[in-house]
């Protein structure tokens, strides 16, 4: 079993920004996202996952990330995923995102800007 992750919380206006660093895998998949969930409060127009400290991620940190996306789309909110452009595990969610529903952001500060102003800059 993997250790677990860390994470911390933050606001920026009205979006809340997520950030995790370590290994997201089976082993803590879902003490993760019951963190995560937790965290979501339900003022928040928008949610921000940063996975830039991430070190490596599996398929099933991968469809943790779908389920987020279910739920905060089904709320009427948006989710972006920071995950910068030479990250290893860019190319895992690349694999597993093929249809692109995920909104990856290389940056932080561009995920709040599109999120905040309703933009979607897919990563490609």
């Amino acid at each position: 079993m993997s250790a677990a992750p860390q994470l911390w919380v933050e606001r920026e206006s009205d979006v809340l920004v997520a950030g995790l660093s370590g290994e997201l895998d089976l082993g803590n998949r879902d003490f993760v996202e019951e963190a995560l969930r937790e965290a979501f409060p339900s003022d928040a127009s928008a949610i921000v996952i940063d996975l830039t400290e991430v070190s490596f991620l599996d398929s099933s940190a991968v469809e943790m990330l779908f389920a987020l996306h279910h739920d905060v789309s089904t709320s009427r909110r948006r989710m972006g995923v920071v995950v910068t452009r030479d990250a290893l595990i860019r190319r895992s969610i690349q694999i597993y995102d093929s249809s692109q529903v995920l909104d990856l952001y290389p940056t932080r500060q561009e995920a709040l800007s599109a999120l905040t102003r309703g933009a979607s800059a897919k990563l490609t």
